[in-house]
Order: C-alpha cells, then structure tokens, then sequence
C-alpha cells in the first residue's frame, strides 16, 4: 500500500495506517494487515496503539489521531504500560467496554493496601470517603483475592516469568509483529543453589491472539514496551520494614529475580554492581561457597556492602543507608539487610578460611585486565607500598610505624598492589611491623604466575624496599624494578653533572614538565652480590636523587615511572576516603598466638628512661652555660651532670644484655596482647579493591566524553546514588536513571551508557544473565 490521501485510511508514519470501515478499524503496515478491532473492543485498539508509540519514527499526534483518541489519552495509556504492564491496558480497556469506569492506579493501590490490613467492606469505603460504590469496594475485593490465590509463594520466580504479550525489537522493516510469550525457561542460578520452581507457560492476550491470526511471515517486530509484573509490583509496595539491629541479625532475608519497578532509590550502584561481576567476583565467592544458610543469602550482602560503599558510607554499617522503600527492587530482596546480619553473613561465609583463597582468584582476574590494558612490548608497572590503619579502641593492639604522624601507633598493616593508572589489584596481608622486602619476596612467584611468562612486570616502591639484598632477590628471579637509593651517598654540584650527564625532561605525576640533568652508572652491591643499575638525577632545585633499577627499559621511561608512583599515593588517598580502607572491619580480637616475636617490654622501658635522662642531659648543660664561672650553684649543676651520665652508662648497659625480641609467653603481654581475626577485614578489603577497581575502569571511559575528565569519579558518585526506573523483558533489563548533572554532563553520560552497551553488564543476581541497558531520564 502506498501514502495515498483517501477519507477511509489514516496515516501515522510512512509505511503504517488505520483503515476504517463501518464499525471496524484495521491496522496495516507496509502491505500487510497486522491487526482488526471493533468500536467497542479497546483493549486491543490501546494494546497496538502504546506498542507503536515506542518506536521512534512514530510522530504520537499523528497516532493519536489515526486510532481516534486525543493525545491525552494516548499519553495517559502509555503510563499505564510502563506502570502495570501490556496486559493492564488490555483490561483497563475491556472494562470501558463493557460501559464501567476503572479506578485510577492510585486509588487501587490504596484499595489493595487496605484489603491487604483486614479491613472489611465498609471500613475501605469509609477510609476512601466516598470515591466509590459499596458495590465497587466488593468487586475489586472479589478480583483481589482472586490473584492473591493465584500467586505463587517462592519468591525465586519474579523475574523469570513475564505476564502479558512480549514484544521484541528490529529496525530492519516497518511491518509490526506481536509475539505471544512463551513460557520462560529458568537458567542455572548465579549464587547458591534454590529449589527450582516448576515453568508456567503465560496465557495470551486478546491482542496477542488477534495479531498471531494475521500473517507474520516477513513482519519485523517494533522496539518492546517496558513489561512489568503485577506479583513484582506487589512485592515492592509491601516489602517488610527493616527490623532493628537486635532484630534484623536473625531476621531471615529472601532474595528475588529482577523486576519491573518505578522511582527505585539508588538505582546508580546497578551499574557498580555489573561491572564487579563482570571482574568475576561473584562467581569467585560463588565456587568457595560450600553451603548455604537458611534465609542468609550472600549476594545480598555483598550487594549491600558495594552499594554502601559506593554511595560513600565507607563501611559496613552504612549498609543502613539502604533502608527504603523501594530496597526491594534495588537489592532484589524482601527486606533491607541490618549492619548486623550483613556482618553475620560474611563472618559465617569467612568461617571456613576461604578469604586468602578468593583473593589470590581474584587478585589473578585483576592482574590479567592490567595486562590487558598494557601496550604491547611494554611491561606491567606494579607499585607496592604498606598502608597502616591505626586502632583506638579498649584492647591492646601491636604497634605499627605510621609515617603520617611519624611515630608508632596500634594499629594493623597490610600491603597494596596498583597498576600504573593507580587502580588497587590487590592487598597483601602481613603482620604488624613487617618489612617491605618480606612482603615482596612473598608475593613475587604469585605476581610472575597471573602474568604469565610472556609479559614482564616492573616493580616501583619506596626507600622502604631500598635494601641490596632485595636488589640482589629480584635480579636472580629476573624480576625488574625501580626503586630509590638510601642516603647517604655522594652528592655532585651542578658542574659535574654539566660534564658527565644529558640534560632530560621528565613530567609529575599530574603532568607538570620538570628539567632535570640525568647521569648514568653501575653501582656495587658488594658482599658478593653483583651489580645494578644506578640513575642520579640533579633537579631544579640542584637537589641530587639517586635511582637504583634492573630493566631493560630506556633510562627515562624507567625515571618516568618513579615519578609516577605517586598515582598510588592518590589512589591510597581515595581508598580511604571514598572506600574507606582505613577502616579496621572487625571487630573480634583474639590473643596473640604463642611464639610469637613482639619486642621485649624491659627493653622499650629502659629506652624511655635513655630518653629521658638525655633530655635532662640537654638542659643541665644548657643550664651550666648560663652560669658564670665561680657562680654558688655550678657545683651543684656539675654534680647532678655527672649524675645523670652515670645513669645513662647503666641503662645503656643493662639494655645491651637484652634480646629486642621475645616470644610473647615470656613476656607480661602474655594474654593482654590482642589481634583482630584477619578473615571478615580481608574479606570486606577484597570488596573495597573491587569496587574502586570497577569505579577506576568506568571513569576511563566516562572520562573520554567529559569537558573535564577529572571529574569523571565525582560525577560517577552522582550515578551511583541517583534514582531509576527498572524495565525487565524477556531479553533483556533496561535502567533509567536520573541522575544530578549539568547539560554538558548529561551528554556525557549518554554516550557513555552508548559505549556500555557493548560491555554486556548483568546483574549478579539475575539467573538468566540478561544483559543491562543504562539510559538516561529524558527531562
């Protein structure tokens, strides 16, 4: 059929028309009928009508006027199908049909909520005050307990049933089809194992029924209308309220498929939580998960967990946070966890000694997409430093050295792992007080192994590493790295390096250009050991810094790369205040452990008493120097001098015959001396490392289309916490977010959620492992 004008058909696009004859109506499209209605049926006339309006060539007044409805109309059934379903707008139809009015979606719901509190007949209509009929409040009861008493009980099935028709997507053709929905066939679940709910096949609709009479042979379908599940929606609306603490930690949490839901608070972290998946953690605490407890689902709470870290809580407890109303759709739970149970559920899942082993899996998953992202012919960087988190609660902790404040403080340390854009690939747990060079000779035979034998790696860290006989270690495992030298060594002016070096330029680590003249040499390890590479650098400033390597690597890529280790400075630095990786988790502490070393209580106490009395040396002697000779009181002065350097020559004495180091049973710690359980704060770091990585990988491509790129994570942060519409079908679940941003923001966002397209991100708890599509709310 051709656009010809003639007062029987109605064009609403170039290919599509309605044809009216009589008291019929006919759709046609291209040269096919696709569907036919009488005056009175408009359930079916709505159903075509909102269908067709989803696609984008479509102008809706022009539709509007082809199915002889005001634009209003059409505005308003559409509400209707993104609220409640194709299926909603089939019967809101069929009761305009049959001469009644349907109530409004609102005043239903408020209906529902008041039958569902055991309210009778005449307390609704009272509670109302007057909108309806007596007669209306008994219908509406009867059709309520109608579905109730079709509803089936095991929440597992949201999500892998869809009522009503389902329509699917092509922009090849112009021609509409409509599918009828087959019956949905459950796919292996993606956490711990739940009985299987028995498939139901979906009964079709009278539109459905009238399409599928039509033929269908060549008709590509339109782009699908958002589906939403009346059992979801119930779900949603009458979700229990999270409990207390003393409560929720034995309150038992069930966990759904995905759902259609409107206006879900935090939908953002929906994108954090796809990408973590996609990284493979899931599935990796998945593997290493050997039971599962009764209403304890671990996805659940690592969801929780990521999400209130995500939207800046920092720790475990900001997991209160997600206690809305529409934590349903958003956990894809029945309640919000408690801070409690959320904690309960990981202790339980760490019982079994199974944190070291996730994280090596893990760590192994990020290492890989390091080398990934590494140009070809280039080695991995690896930056490595220690990381202190200070303890001020009741119990008496070990001591660690902070660098921050310059003293020791209680506390407990671990290690961390960046790649050369400073995103975390893992945390090396150590005991209070260990060195550098131990946690890297631990760790080097792991690192080598994820990478693989044909991609080499470059170590950078600190003066903390700056010891031969690690030199030496790394050399012989043919491991390179970079590293600075200790003082004190030689210093050379500005003339010698004019003489015997090259001038260079060398960039900060945020971009700054800096001169510098560059001299190159061997330096001897000695005691037998060999030799490496020595770099002297003369800054600006004429200050002299000294560089120790063993790579292959031109002498300024090696430079540039120890200039760059300041990028995990910024990356620990955003650890702690955006993923709070200083905070200590756990809260059971256990003694320390027989045989093990601490350093001995005599010794430290004799070294206060040496500091002390040195201090009263200064100012005796101080003192002494304000007395004039033959002063009455330089006698006395003189003598508590000597005094007090008698003193100091027996505590130095009696320090030299003690060990610094004693097992702590032989010490007065002995059952004082306390240790946090290292299982539930490795656990919840595996997560923090998780999420910054996922965070650091979405900046990179959001960056590509911002104004200004170093806001990428700040504007990531708004995504996060911002609201959303959920769209679920068949194929796949669309998220439309609303998030805080400006104009130029906004259009960022829309070519990022473009590229995100490509990457196939799925819910980790959805079993069918439909691929997420993220939009943007149209204003």
């Amino acid at each position: 059929m051709t656009a010809v004008d003639h007062p029987t058909i109605h064009w609403f696009s170039r290919e599509g028309c309605v044809v009216r004859e009589a008291d019929r109506r006919i759709l046609v499209i291209g040269h096919q009928q696709v569907a036919s209605w009488g005056l009175g049926e408009r359930g079916v006339r709505n159903a075509m009508m909102v269908q067709l309006a989803e696609a984008p060539s479509v102008i809706l007044e022009d539709l509007a006027k082809a199915f002889e409805v005001s634009s209003e109309t059409l505005r308003l059934q559409r509400r209707l199908c993104q609220a409640e379903g194709l299926e909603a707008v089939l019967k809101r139809g069929e009761y305009h049909g049959e001469g009644g009015k349907a109530l409004g979606s609102a005043l239903r719901r408020r209906m529902e909520q008041l039958f569902a509190r055991g309210k009778t007949d005449a307390q609704v209509k009272a509670e109302l005050k007057g909108p309806v009929h007596a007669s209306t409040v008994a219908k509406y009861r009867k059709r309520w307990e109608e579905k109730r008493a079709k509803e089936p009980l095991p929440a597992e099935q949201l999500g892998l049933q869809l009522e009503g028709p389902t329509v699917a997507t092509a922009a090849s053709s112009s021609v509409v089809t409509v599918e009828p929905k087959s019956a949905t066939e459950q796919a292996p679940e993606v956490g711990p194992p739940a009985p299987e709910p028995a498939p139901q096949a979906c009964e079709q609709s009278p539109a459905a029924e009238a399409v599928a009479s039509s033929d269908q042979s060549d008709a590509p379908p339109i782009r699908a209308p958002a589906v939403a599940s009346e059992r979801a929606a119930r779900i949603s609306s009458t979700a229990k309220p999270t409990a207390s603490e003393d409560q929720g930690k034995f309150l038992p949490v069930s966990e759904f498929a995905p759902f259609s839901a409107k206006g879900v608070q935090h939908l953002g972290v929906w994108l954090l939580l796809g990408t973590v998946a996609k990284l493979g953690l899931y599935s990796i605490l998945q593997q290493h998960e050997e039971r599962r407890t009764t209403g304890r689902p671990l996805r659940v709470a690592i969801d929780a967990v990521l999400a209130a870290l995500a939207m800046g809580g920092c720790a475990v407890e900001s997991v209160r946070r997600l206690a809305t109303s529409s934590v349903a759709a958003m956990l894809l739970a029945d309640t919000a966890p408690s801070a409690t149970w959320v904690r309960r559920t990981l202790g339980g899942y760490c019982q079994k000694q199974v944190s070291e082993k996730v994280l090596d899996e893990f760590s192994g998953n990020l290492l890989r997409e390091a080398r990934e992202s590494t140009a070809e012919g280039e080695p991995v960087v690896l930056f490595i430093d220690n990381h202190g988190r200070q303890y001020t609660g009741m119990h008496m902790l070990g001591r660690i050295w902070r660098m921050q404040d310059k003293r020791t403080v209680a506390g407990a340390m671990d290690f961390w792992v960046h790649d050369g854009t400073g995103r975390p690939l893992m945390v090396i747990k150590a005991e209070p007080n260990t060195s550098l060079p131990e946690a890297i000779r631990s760790r080097v035979a792991y690192l080598q192994e994820m990478l693989g034998p044909e991609k080499q790696s470059l170590m950078a860290f600190d003066r903390a590493g700056a010891f031969p006989g690690l030199w030496k270690f790394l050399r012989d495992q043919q491991q390179e790295f970079v590293t600075y030298q200790r003082a004190k060594f030689r210093k050379y002016r500005r003339a010698w390096f004019e003489r015997h070096g090259r001038s260079m330029t060398l960039h900060e680590a945020d971009g700054t250009p800096i001169k510098v003249k560059v001299q190159t040499g061997r330096m001897n390890l000695k005691k037998g050991r060999g030799r490496v590479q020595r770099i002297r650098l003369l800054m600006p400033d004429d200050s002299q810094l000294n560089i120790v390597a063993s790579s292959t690597r031109p002498v300024k890529w090696i430079c540039q790369q120890l200039f760059r280790r300041w990028r995990q400075e910024n990356g620990l630095r955003h650890g702690v205040e955006r993923w709070g990786i200083n905070q200590l988790d756990g809260r059971t502490v256990e003694a320390v452990p027989d045989g093990t070393l601490v350093t001995n209580p005599h010794r430290v106490n004799l070294d206060h008493l040496l500091r002390d009395d040195r201090q009263r040396e200064k100012q005796l002697l101080l003192q002494l120097q304000q007395l004039y000779p033959g002063h009455p009181q330089r006698p006395e002065v003189k003598k508590a001098l000597a005094a007090n350097r008698a003193t100091q020559r027996q505590i130095l004495e009696a320090r030299s015959q003690l060990p610094k180091k004693l097992p702590v049973e032989q010490t007065e710690l002995h059952g004082e001396l306390k240790q946090h359980t290292r299982e539930y704060k490795l656990l919840v770091d595996i997560l923090r490392c998780a999420g910054q990585f996922a965070e650091a990988q979405l900046a990179t491509i959001l960056a590509k289309y911002m104004r200004r790129p170093d806001e990428a994570k700040r504007l990531l942060e708004n995504v996060f916490c911002s609201p959303g519409d959920i769209r679920v079908t068949s194929k796949s679940i669309t998220v439309v977010l609303a998030p805080a941003a400006n104009k130029p923001e906004r259009l960022a966002l829309e070519a990022f959620f473009e590229e995100l397209d490509q990457h196939k991100l799925c819910h980790p708890g959805d079993p069918l492992a439909r691929p997420l599509r993220f939009r943007l709310q149209r204003p």
